[in-house]
């Protein structure tokens, strides 16, 4: 009886750790352990390109400085910080809008509302980014 009851612990114990593994199977840590892919662009001068050049599932897409829309303080604005037409930002491909962190889920989300673009890819903003803007006139 006892070698039944140890038989059947040891197939639970494989089931779980096979389904611990293939759960777990699909992610890929970051240097600073975060399972997310984020994008880095710099606030300084106007940028070309941005974000780590990495392969895999979780890479970072490569950001054209052109392609990025920031929401701040109920305005949309480039990289540049010049405020620009949601409307017409989104015909645009691979368009990446940037929101404060801190901004409550119904603006954002009424402000994603505002770009129709198919492929949008939405982040958040670091802090170097808020500090730009809060400096900003």
């Amino acid at each position: 009886m006892a070698e039944i009851a140890f038989a059947l612990a040891m197939g639970f114990f494989s089931i779980l750790v096979l389904t611990l593994v293939s759960v777990g199977s699909g992610l890929t840590v970051g240097p600073t352990g975060s399972s997310a892919a984020r994008l880095s662009v710099s606030p300084a001068a106007p940028i070309e390109s941005a974000g780590p050049a990495s392969e895999g599932p979780l890479a970072a897409p490569v950001l054209q400085a052109d392609n990025l829309v920031i929401y701040y303080a109920g305005q949309f604005f480039d990289v540049a910080l010049r405020p620009v037409d949601p409307k017409r930002q989104s015909a645009r491909p691979g368009l990446v809008l940037a929101f404060d962190p801190a901004l409550p889920l119904v603006e954002t989300i009424r402000a994603r509302e505002k770009i129709s673009a198919p492929d949008l890819m939405v982040t958040v903003l670091d802090q170097r980014w808020l500090d730009r803007l809060k400096a900003a006139p």
